[in-house]
């Protein structure tokens, strides 16, 4: 699921061409130490030998990005002619116009954000967020819930396959060994499901006497809690908890 990134930065310094091409397949983060690190050594290497610094200043791409890795260098320098190549939009587009971001549903909690939907889904384009499977809302249109995550960051992407991960309750489909829980200990998740990075993952709030607990053992697409007592069960409507024993629970979505 990591998506290379591969950028060209061209800078004119008096008579000396500085060419730069910085190819990942890491984090945004690690792109832009690399993307940083070489064109300091290109631009020192150029400048030594030259006296005036000029370049005129053209775009083509994804500016926001360049110079974000450029950084303070746009500062020294005045613009440089930025040629970039990549196989995703910068910056990331947002969720589709065709949804809206609604009051928040029952047990789409603790960051994550509603939307309601005319056609499209929230994460259609948008590589910032991991949607629900759906369920329908008023006058045709399709409720989501959304948890903010990077799905470059974490190699998960929405996965509306999961069996039995209804409701408000969010798929996921892992590919580099990170689990959405490591990336977000808000988003509780089931155990891996089919053992080929699935999970089944909410981001409901518990009652303040329950917590998340992955040493319960369940089963499918439920999550493990325990609690001080087995009184309470410690999820909102929207979930369908039972007794795993005296004191724990696995709660399972409901469609």
């Amino acid at each position: 699921m990591r998506k290379p990134m591969s950028h060209v930065y061209d800078c004119s310094i008096d008579d000396v061409h500085v060419h730069v091409h910085v190819h990942v397949t890491r984090s945004d983060a690690a792109f832009e130490m690399a993307a940083a690190g070489q064109i300091v050594s290109a631009i020192e290497s150029a400048t030594a030998r030259s006296s005036n610094v000029a370049c005129e200043v053209t775009a083509d791409g994804a500016r926001a990005r360049a110079r974000r890795a450029v950084g303070l260098l746009f500062v020294l320098l005045a613009g440089c002619q930025v040629s970039t190549m990549d196989n995703f939009v910068n910056p990331p587009p947002g969720p589709p116009e065709s949804c809206t971001v609604i009051a928040a549903m029952p047990g789409c909690d603790q960051g994550s954000v509603a939307y309601s939907c005319a056609t499209d889904r929230p994460d259609d384009g948008d590589a910032n967020l991991v949607c629900s499977d759906g369920s329908p809302g008023a006058l045709g249109a399709t409720l989501f819930c959304c948890v903010p995550i990077s799905q470059y960051n974490t190699e998960c992407v929405p996965d509306t396959m999961v069996a039995g991960c209804g409701g408000v309750a969010v798929g996921f489909d892992c590919t580099g060994g990170v689990t959405p829980s490591d990336a977000d200990p808000t988003i509780a998740c089931s155990r891996e499901l089919g053992g080929d990075g699935e999970y089944c993952c909410n981001t409901a709030q518990p009652i303040e006497t329950c917590a998340v607990d992955p040493t319960v053992t369940c089963t499918g697409a439920a999550v493990g809690y325990s609690c001080a007592d087995g009184s309470s069960a410690p999820l909102p409507s929207g979930f369908d908890c039972v007794l795993a024993g005296a004191a724990s629970y696995c709660c399972a979505p409901t469609e």
